[in-house]
C-alpha cells in the first residue's frame, strides 16, 4: 500500500505538488461547464458517470490502506501529508456524486458541517491539518471557543463550517498572503477609487439607532463624535509609509477641533465603551439619504436595530441566531 501511495505521488508530480494537484482536479470538476446545475445535457450524462467511476476507483486505493499504514505513515511526512490530501479530496469526491452536488448546487448540503459532512463520507481524517486551517481562516468558531473536542484528533463542538460553499468557491488561490495590513491592502484602494469617483465621505459618526416607520428604515439617529478644524475642508485619514498610503490606528488629531482631547485622553473612538458622545444628529430619510447600506457588523445589531427587529421577525432572527466571532489584531 505504501508503494501505491507512492506511485499516486510520482504520477501527480511528487509529493509536494500531488496535494494541489488532487484539490484544484476536484475544484476544477466542480467548474466544469457541464456540471452547472442548469445543464442536463449529453455533456453531463457522459462525464458525470465517468467521474463517478474514477472517484471509486481512488476511493478504493485509499480504503484498502489499513488503518496501521495510515498510522505510520507519520514517519515519512511526504507521503503523510499526500495521503492526507488523497483523503481528503477523494472524501470529497464521494460527497459530491453521493448527493449529486454538481446538479442540485451546494445549497442542497447548507445545513450540515463540513468536518461532520467528510466522516459521513468516510474521510479517515476529517479534522487533518489542511482541514482545521480552513476552520481557522475564517475564524469558524462559535465565540472563538477552540478547546472543547474530545481529543486531539477531534474536531471542536465549537467549529462551524459551511459545507463545501467556500472551500470550492475560491478562484486562483485558497488564500493570498498581503504584503500589509487588511486596511492598507484592502480597503484604502476601494476609500480612493470611490473618492476619485465623487463619494463623499464624512467621518466620526458614530450610529446609535436605525429608526423605523412603515416596515423601512425612516432616520438615522447618530453621534458626530469630531469635527473638522477652521480651514480643513474634507479629513485626509491617510498617511504614508514607504509609498503606501496606510491608515493611521488612531485620528489624525491635527485636523480634529477635539484632537488634543481625544489625544491626551486616549479616547477609542471605534469602542463603544469609550464614554464619548459626540452632538447628536438625525438623518431623514427622503430629506438626508434614500437608501441604507447598513455595513456595520450584526454584533452590533441588538445595540442599533431595535426597531427593525420588533418590525420584522425574518431581522429579529438572523439577530439572534447567528454567531459572531471576537477577534485580536496585534
Amino acid at each position: 500500500m505504501f508503494r501505491v501511495v507512492n506511485f499516486i505521488g510520482k504520477l501527480l508530480g511528487g509529493a509536494e505538488a500531488a496535494g494541489e494537484s488532487i484539490l484544484h482536479a476536484v475544484r476544477a470538476l466542480i467548474a466544469h461547464p457541464a456540471m452547472a446545475p442548469e445543464t442536463r445535457t449529453l455533456r453531463y450524462r457522459v462525464f458525470a458517470p465517468v467521474a463517478r467511476r474514477l472517484a471509486r476507483r481512488l476511493l478504493d486505493v485509499l480504503r484498502d490502506v489499513p488503518e496501521e499504514a495510515a498510522n505510520s505513515l507519520g514517519e515519512n511526512h511526504d507521503l503523510r501529508r499526500l495521503f492526507l490530501i488523497l483523503d481528503l479530496g477523494i472524501a470529497n469526491l464521494r460527497g459530491i456524486f453521493a448527493g449529486d452536488i454538481l446538479a442540485n448546487g451546494f445549497d442542497c448540503i447548507n445545513n450540515e458541517d463540513y468536518s461532520d459532512w467528510l466522516k459521513r463520507h468516510k474521510c479517515h481524517y476529517p479534522w487533518s491539518p489542511p482541514v482545521k486551517a480552513i476552520y481557522d481562516v475564517g475564524f469558524s468558531f462559535e465565540k472563538g471557543k477552540t478547546d472543547d473536542a474530545d481529543g486531539p484528533a477531534d474536531r471542536p463542538k465549537s467549529a462551524s463550517f459551511e459545507a463545501m460553499l467556500v472551500f470550492f468557491g475560491y478562484r486562483g488561490s485558497y488564500v493570498y498572503k498581503m504584503q500589509s495590513g487588511m486596511g492598507d491592502t484592502i480597503f484604502t484602494p476601494f476609500y480612493l477609487a470611490l473618492r476619485h469617483r465623487g463619494v463623499k465621505f464624512k467621518f466620526f459618526h458614530r450610529v446609535r439607532n436605525l429608526c423605523v416607520a412603515a416596515d423601512q428604515i425612516d432616520a438615522i439617529e447618530m453621534d458626530q463624535q469630531a469635527t473638522l478644524k477652521p480651514g480643513v475642508a474634507e479629513y485626509k485619514p491617510l498617511y504614508p509609509v514607504l509609498g503606501l498610503p496606510c491608515w493611521p490606528n488612531h485620528p489624525c488629531y491635527d485636523q480634529l477641533v477635539e484632537g488634543d482631547v481625544l489625544k491626551q485622553q486616549r479616547i477609542n473612538l471605534e469602542s463603544a465603551r469609550s464614554g464619548w458622545n459626540g452632538q447628536p444628529i438625525k438623518l431623514r430619510r427622503g430629506v438626508d439619504f434614500d437608501k441604507v447600506v447598513l455595513g456595520i457588523s450584526v454584533g452590533a445589531f441588538p445595540y442599533i436595530c431595535r426597531q427593525l427587529m420588533e418590525a420584522r421577525t425574518d431581522w429579529a432572527d438572523m439577530v439572534n441566531n447567528i454567531a459572531t466571532v471576537q477577534t485580536q489584531s496585534f
